[in-house]
């Protein structure tokens, strides 16, 4: 078969390199690559086209694909949604040549040569002698997008793009606290991976450590007023964070969020689920006040999990108290 060059990309692409296993996933679409040369001054109408490109341009679905990688040759397919999934043991300590990683698609007796944009390369996380983390959240965490306001949100998603768009004010310090004390960073977001481009550039133009960025599935646009019984997503936070914990069984984590959505109940729950793992929670508060649930949710954490769960308004409450 030949090479073809297509407009097929890989956004987001991970590679996690851990304990025994090689765990490599990512989106495949078409899509222009020109709409990724994002630049700070560019008018705002080309951002709309952008936003707007991602969420109609479906995802290749049902697509086989082959992953080259140390000389051998992977076989995987896409789901439904144009994701894919592969984990390969590996020995301790394997490193792995992200220049010799190379994925193609199989189609009409082509051989496709998937690329990642420049500015996307790999989310990359290997373990290696790290003993803690950080697992956070981004809407309204440390990206100001106004989940509290549908207007609002729909209106800065559409009119500012990653150079423009707001960091949480002085959240930025907060999160190179903890990684001047060499802690691994982890984002799992709500957010689909249509918005992977705006998120990868926003970490790094406002400089938030980089890690791997964990999205729900691509969506269509037609699926995002479509009435579904899917399952909440609460789920994929869950999910994404209990996959986390079971490959790194060796580290302990701090959990960060806010309290727009869910993340109190979640983080909760993982407390409950992994005792003893869960060092930290701090929780941001967008709302003008507590529950009196959230604040019982609190005080059982604090009391029997071994686990210091903290609502804060500003970052600098507790950047001085941190426990790192």
């Amino acid at each position: 078969m030949k090479t073809s060059a297509t407009k097929y990309i890989i956004l987001p692409f991970m590679v996690l390199c851990m304990k025994g296993s090689l765990w490599l996933e990512g989106t495949i679409y078409k899509t222009p690559k020109k709409l990724f040369n994002i630049k700070h001054n560019e008018y705002f109408w080309r951002n709309v086209i952008r936003v707007m490109h991602s969420y109609l341009r479906g995802a290749s679905k049902s697509r086989r694909l082959e992953i080259k990688l140390n000389g051998v040759n992977h076989n995987v397919r896409t789901n439904r949604k144009g994701h894919f999934k592969l984990k390969l043991s590996c020995d301790n300590g394997m490193s792995v040549d992200l220049n010799e990683l190379q994925v193609f698609m199989l189609k009409d007796n082509r051989k496709i040569h998937l690329q990642i944009p420049e500015p996307f390369k790999y989310c990359y996380f290997s373990y290696g002698n790290d003993k803690e983390a950080v697992i956070s959240d981004i809407d309204d965490t440390i990206l100001v997008t106004h989940t509290l306001n549908t207007f609002r949100k729909a209106r800065t998603l559409l009119v500012k793009n990653a150079h423009k768009r707001k960091a949480v004010k002085e959240m930025k310090e907060l999160y190179q606290q903890f990684n001047q004390k060499g802690y691994s960073f982890f984002y799992v977001s709500n957010s689909e991976s249509n918005l992977f481009p705006l998120i990868r550039l926003f970490l790094e133009h406002n400089h938030f450590p980089i890690g791997p960025i964990f999205l729900k599935p691509f969506v269509n646009w037609n699926q995002i007023f479509k009435k579904t019984k899917r399952s909440p997503n609460s789920s994929h936070k869950k999910e994404r964070i209990t996959f986390l914990l079971n490959a790194l069984k060796d580290m302990e984590f701090t959990l960060i969020g806010d309290d727009s959505q869910k993340d109190p109940e979640i983080y909760a729950e993982i407390s409950r689920t992994f005792p003893g793992r869960i060092k930290q929670i701090y929780i941001r508060s967008v709302k003008k006040s507590i529950s009196s649930r959230r604040y019982r949710l609190q005080k059982e954490v604090n009391g029997s999990l071994q686990t210091d769960f903290v609502f804060f308004k500003e970052p600098k409450e507790i950047i001085e108290s941190i426990k790192i």
